[in-house]
């Protein structure tokens, strides 16, 4: 979690390579810009690659991807490739780890998490695809939702990340002590506002109510830049999108326990709609995880 750092800070990276792959690595350089950080790029490669493996795209339709000869030469020409991703960015002067795991998708990543007491992960997205869709189909949200810690996802290419204004969109019910905390350090690696957000649904509690909450829970957790904001929409992530554009935001950020009908945005199909859809960088935590 981010708010167990002092100094140094582990960012996790899974890469297939690709343009999109490229998004979220150029956020993590400008994170580790702000804040001290070391680097970890991940690839991953199914044991028994088949047509639902995407990590490297040219193996799909191949007759040979479930040998283990194949997989043997997928590991070196990956391995070459991890070495010239390193090469590339070494002006950076950033430290850099490349990895490379035999494994599924959701085993490499957690394995890494807690190999490498990863602080914050880091994912680049486009339209309908994400770095993580390409590494193992279906499996993006599954990964957002085996996280221990925040997962950054990165929507196109940007010439710079500093997300000076945050829109954090919350549950007043959830229990956000471990979330606010680490969005909170995310914030001020960068000097960000963080703009607290609720979504009033019909038949929810009032303004005032929800305004009181939200400015009790800033002074509990002693937030020092910040907003209280109120939006009343039935649909909650088009709530959230409408209020980014309005505030021109540079980032989204959702907190969930995986219970609650916030929860249902960050892990189903309408979170899905947030991650994939939006221009926006999103910044997900989950409590629970």
């Amino acid at each position: 979690m981010l708010t167990e750092y002092d100094d140094m800070i582990n960012i996790l990276v899974p890469t297939d390579f690709s343009e999109v792959s490229e998004y979220g690595i150029r956020a993590a350089f400008e994170i580790a810009r702000k804040k001290q950080a070391k680097i970890y790029l991940l690839n991953v490669i199914f044991p028994f690659a088949g047509p639902e493996y995407s990590g490297s795209p040219e193996v799909n339709d191949t007759p040979f991807a479930e040998s283990y000869q194949y997989i043997n030469e997928l590991e070196e020409a990956n391995t070459k490739q991890l070495e010239q991703l390193v090469e590339k960015y070494r002006y950076e002067h950033v430290p850099v780890e490349p990895l490379l795991k035999v494994n599924s998708l959701q085993d490499a990543i957690d394995e890494t998490l807690e190999e490498k007491k990863i602080h914050l992960l880091v994912m680049g997205t486009e339209g309908k695809t994400t770095i993580l869709d390409n590494i193992a189909g279906s499996n993006t949200e599954q990964a957002v939702r085996i996280s221990t810690c925040p997962v950054l996802s990165v929507k196109k290419p940007l010439t710079r990340f500093d997300p000076k204004s945050i829109v954090l969109a919350i549950n007043l019910e959830e229990n956000l002590e471990r979330g606010i905390k680490n969005i909170q350090k995310f914030a001020e690696i960068f000097g960000s506002k963080i703009h607290l957000l609720y979504v009033i649904q019909s038949d929810d509690i009032g303004i005032d109510t929800a305004l009181n909450k939200l400015e009790a829970l800033a002074k509990k957790y002693v937030l020092q830049n910040y907003s209280i904001n109120t939006i009343a929409h039935e649909d909650i992530e088009e709530g959230i999108s409408y209020f980014t554009r309005r505030k021109k935001a540079d980032l989204i950020s959702v907190i969930t326990d995986g219970t609650s009908a916030l929860s249902s945005l960050l892990l189903g199909s309408v979170a899905e709609d947030l991650v994939k859809e939006e221009t926006y960088p999103v910044l997900t935590y989950n409590t629970e995880a």
